[in-house]
């Protein structure tokens, strides 16, 4: 079965959401094939949210989860843009650094949202200049608006998104809903369909033309 994780980085919920797939990855093994791909906030463009007014969704956020998130890391014109590219481009060069990225920013509110600050830190975190990183942020920019494209081409508006089908072609899309249970009864049905239809088709001959 193939899963596409559509996430931003900065998001509280794709992080809420990351932290469920690792239950789910767990579960199914080699049974599910995960891909990620970035669909960033507002495009990429400035959010829109003061410090203030974010941390304000946050604890609204936090009531829901019970997962306290912190919104220091948004300063002025600040965007998820340079965030998303840094991990996009650590991707490129070797490195999974998604989750370490995700908790910078919202677990310890470290200054992410500008292209210094994130330049700075996934530098640090890969072991590579800051000039290299940058150079391959460029390198990969068309590839994250594209990603970023196909997420609004969906009938969805929020991320987490997860687009999950079978073998047999039944498709969930679930946008917004970050639950393992929710998750794990979508994806256990869907598996369950996929081995139904390849143990009648093993026991049975082709169906008639």
């Amino acid at each position: 079965m193939k899963l596409v994780f559509y996430y931003d980085v900065c998001s509280q919920w794709a992080y809420f959401g990351d932290l469920a797939l690792d239950r789910l990855r767990e579960k199914y093994a080699s049974d599910l094939d995960v891909e990620w791909r970035i669909a960033m906030v507002k495009d990429g463009e400035p959010i829109g949210y003061s410090a203030e007014s974010l941390g304000w969704m946050y604890r609204r956020s936090e009531s829901i989860t019970g997962i306290a998130v912190t919104s220091n890391w948004i300063r002025g014109n600040d965007r998820t843009l340079y965030a998303n590219l840094a991990v996009a481009a650590a991707a490129q060069l070797g490195h999974d650094v998604r989750r370490q990225v995700a908790e910078a920013i919202l677990l310890r509110g470290e200054p992410l949202g500008s292209q210094a600050g994130a330049v700075a830190a996934v530098s640090q975190m890969i072991g590579v200049a800051p000039a290299g990183l940058e150079a391959s942020m460029r390198a990969v920019e068309p590839a994250v608006r594209a990603s970023t494209k196909e997420f609004r081409a969906l009938p969805v508006t929020v991320v987490p998104a997860f687009l999950i089908r079978n073998a047999v072609g039944d498709t969930a899309l679930l946008s917004g809903l970050y639950e393992f249970e929710t998750l794990d009864r979508a994806i256990a049905e869907m598996l369950r369909a996929e081995r139904a239809y390849a143990s009648f088709e093993a026991a049975n001959e082709p169906m008639p033309a």
